[in-house]
């Protein structure tokens, strides 16, 4: 969405000079810590013979904006791939990871991060 408003604004006239966007990488978040994964680029944490490894892979949001950024233009077709695979997703029912966990109901309700995501 953020992409097609920066597109919209540019059509409009706004001088469009760059785009950040968050994030490039799976990072620490101050609520939930490593467990989101949202970046384009997903960063596995493990220990592999005692040493900390950060393995990455590119993940299809990777490709996607590498598409836009080299082409300099947002198409609608690439677009299209990409609702019409997020829509096949949703209608088979796969689950999607969550990084908070219920710890109360009621009027007190709260909830915690966790370390390892809940598929819901």
């Amino acid at each position: 969405e953020h992409l097609l408003a920066v597109t919209a604004a540019a059509k409009r006239g706004a001088k469009m000079v760059g785009y950040i966007f968050w994030t490039i990488s799976d990072n620490w978040e101050w609520a939930d810590g490593y467990c989101p994964k949202f970046g384009i680029v997903g960063v596995e944490r493990k220990l592999t013979n005692g040493t900390l490894t950060l393995p990455r892979t590119k993940r299809p949001s990777f490709e996607l904006f590498k598409q836009i950024t080299s082409e300099k233009t947002l198409r609608a077709s690439a677009l299209d791939k990409w609702w019409t695979d997020l829509q096949k997703r949703a209608e088979a029912g796969e689950k999607r990871p969550v990084c908070r966990n219920l710890v109360s109901q009621g009027p007190g309700t709260a909830s915690q991060g966790t370390d390892e995501p809940s598929y819901r």
